[in-house]
């Protein structure tokens, strides 16, 4: 059951994961200005491989802790303030290119 759960949570970051790249627009990050960045679509493929890889590791954390031993919730905050940190730097770097 948990397992089942675990897979349906992960699944839906992996599909918004896949709108933020299909759709090609960051426009709902905070703070954005039409004409501040020069590839768009490339930010907002990098940032959706971004929510599908904290998605994926959600997951394996998950596995871990119900199949091989106990683990945390800290270490899925963890992973989730990295993630926000690489989508920070990454919108950054896209700003000052």
């Amino acid at each position: 059951m948990e397992i089942t759960l675990g897979f349906l949570l992960c699944s839906v970051l992996v599909v918004i994961g896949l709108v933020i790249q299909r759709k090609g627009s960051v426009s709902f990050i905070a703070g954005y200005k039409e004409g501040r960045i020069r590839n768009e679509k490339k930010l907002a493929n990098r940032i959706g491989l971004t929510v599908i890889f904290f998605a994926v590791e959600c997951f394996l954390l998950i596995l871990i802790h119900l199949l091989l031993f106990p683990l945390n919730g800290l270490y899925i905050g963890i992973l989730a303030v990295v993630h926000l940190f690489v989508v920070f730097a990454l919108f950054v770097h896209a700003v000052m290119v």
